[in-house]
């Protein structure tokens, strides 16, 4: 048995996916971004979670003791009334990246705006995807990493 994934093409043709290399690079990439933003596709990258929950996260939702993330039910995708929160289990890899992550202005979110008022708001992804590029991960979108 190898260690490679296969993933099925027919089901992951309208998205290209990222290899297990590629992700690595985009990882070394991202530090040396030094952004909110490339610490929040870190956050991703460890946790196969979507962006809208990465990015709108919350230190609250942290429990550093058990390594465990409760994504509240409002965040997650779906129908109203059928959400659950998601509990995200993490390692040590990220409890490290929760201490390099600064926090401002007495924020609750891990990825703010410089006022510290709203959650990182990835725009059009364009920021996301000039990372990949540096990291050589051409025609990637956040969503190639899941």
């Amino acid at each position: 048995m190898s260690g490679d994934l296969k993933f099925n093409e027919a089901a992951s043709a309208h998205q290209p996916l990222m290899s297990l290399e590629q992700m690595r690079a985009v990882w070394d990439a991202s530090y040396r971004w030094r952004s909110a933003l490339a610490a929040s596709v870190r956050l991703i990258l460890l946790t196969a979670t979507q962006r809208q929950e990465a990015s709108a996260a919350t230190w609250s939702e942290f429990d550093l003791n058990k390594r465990l993330w409760t994504v509240p039910a409002e965040r997650m995708k779906g129908k109203a009334g059928y959400r659950r929160a998601h509990v995200v289990p993490f390692g040590r890899a990220l409890a490290d990246l929760l201490e390099e992550i600064p926090r401002r202005n007495a924020s609750d979110y891990l990825f703010t705006a410089s006022d510290g008022s709203r959650p990182l708001c990835w725009a059009n992804g364009q920021h996301a995807q000039k990372l990949f590029a540096s990291a050589g991960v051409e025609g990637a979108t956040i969503h190639s990493i899941r």
